[in-house]
């Protein structure tokens, strides 16, 4: 009985096998490449790539983590990943090609098996498992403590921020740049300390509507000597003109890392502000397949949300029969994924419309294109202001 089982078996595995070899083959170049996910109702084969670029992109800088030891360590470089996009679209024989150590390999794998499913490649009009090699960069910036303390701050939206005293010209980024160099030149004029060896220091102030600048307070730092000589110059510092928010001077929250890089050999020392923060770079987008410029996507995008606000709200009965009307502010935070958290309510105007407001805030399930600040995703408050009016 034995000898007959195993004959069975082998005419069995020889039935399935003969002349009918699964195709097994992994391709390096096909037709068509396989696609990261995106969206599948864009027609044109260029258009759809672009975007798996942009959502692949997308996916591994909102998920990676660069590893601790190799962060104090200073290990940069490029990891390079090879996996296998099989025919059904899931990731398979992960392994690095091209190690740097310091924990990055182990992480690159890590975001690879946790990808959704991807587009399988296509070749001679058959799905077909395809080889592919994805470099990561990993780069140590030598402000990352002080990058970081900038992108998980949430950044304010108002329409025209604090100045320091000038009178530079030119574009926003050229009059941006000139008034650093008059901040960190202000300080290096009246700085009274010498460092021995490179010194950052963390600032918040506020600038309050006459221009003057109160509230100063440091983060992070254990050098109370610097500390206070830095809180000596700012308060040295001219007026400056105070920011303005739908058309009022309003008292401006500012975060100004300063970094003081001494030269033992000339002694000399050099200040650098590494960024005064101001509105977002780029704003938060309502989801949108907007195109163009930055400024008619975000008009677009201003449009849509617009149109999903008067497509979803409604008028409580109650604020109806009493004749309230006004405009209901909400203020939320867009996260660095797009989410949309901490929805409350900052002016209010009762009868129920506060609380139409903030069910109207639930409905945004669907996430945001996040703000960006210096090449990297940021948290950034929005005010949304909804009005209620009785024709």
């Amino acid at each position: 009985m034995k000898n007959l089982l195993l004959i069975a078996c082998l005419v069995a595995i020889t039935n399935v096998t003969f002349g009918q070899t699964p195709d097994t083959t992994i391709h390096a170049v096909v037709d068509q490449m396989p696609l990261f996910p995106c969206d599948n109702e864009i027609e044109d084969f260029k258009e759809r790539k672009m975007c798996s670029q942009k959502k692949m992109l997308e996916f591994i800088y909102t998920q990676i983590n660069y590893p601790k030891e190799a962060r104090e360590k200073l290990i940069e470089g490029t990891v390079v990943v090879r996996f296998i996009v099989e025919k059904d679209g899931s990731v398979s024989n992960i392994k690095t090609l091209r190690p740097i150590g310091g924990g990055c390999e182990e992480e690159v794998i890590r975001i690879v098996q946790s990808m959704p499913k991807w587009e399988a490649g296509i070749n001679k009009d058959k799905k077909v498992r395809v080889q592919f090699n994805l470099p990561v960069k990993f780069k140590v910036d030598k402000n990352e403590s002080k990058k970081k303390a900038i992108t998980d701050r949430v950044f304010g939206t108002i329409d025209t921020m604090p100045r320091f005293p000038n009178t530079c010209t030119g574009s926003n980024l050229e009059k941006r740049e000139c008034e650093k160099h008059l901040i960190e030149k202000f300080i290096s004029d009246n700085v009274q300390y010498k460092v021995t060896t490179d010194e950052a220091v963390r600032l918040h102030c506020v600038i309050e509507k006459d221009g003057s600048v109160t509230n100063i307070k440091f983060e992070d730092s254990t050098n109370i000597q610097l500390n206070n000589e830095i809180k000596r110059i700012f308060e040295l510092m001219p007026k400056w003109q105070a920011g303005v928010n739908e058309g009022k001077i309003i008292k401006t929250p500012l975060y100004i890392p300063i970094s003081i890089y001494g030269n033992t050999k000339n002694n000399t020392q050099t200040v650098e502000i590494f960024y005064i923060v101001e509105q977002v770079e780029q704003m938060p987008k309502f989801p949108n397949d907007c195109e163009g410029a930055d400024k008619e996507r975000q008009n677009c995008s201003n449009q849509l949300l617009l149109k999903f606000i008067y497509d979803n709200i409604v008028y409580p009965t109650y604020a109806r029969m009493n004749d309230i009307q006004g405009t209901v502010v909400v203020s939320f935070i867009v996260e660095k994924d797009g989410s949309i958290t901490g929805a409350k309510i900052v002016r209010a105007i009762g009868g129920g419309c506060d609380e139409e407001v903030l069910r109207l805030m639930s409905l945004m399930t669907e996430k945001w294109e996040p703000g960006m600040q210096r090449g990297e995703f940021a948290r950034v408050q929005f005010n949304l202001p909804i009005r209620f009016r009785l024709e």
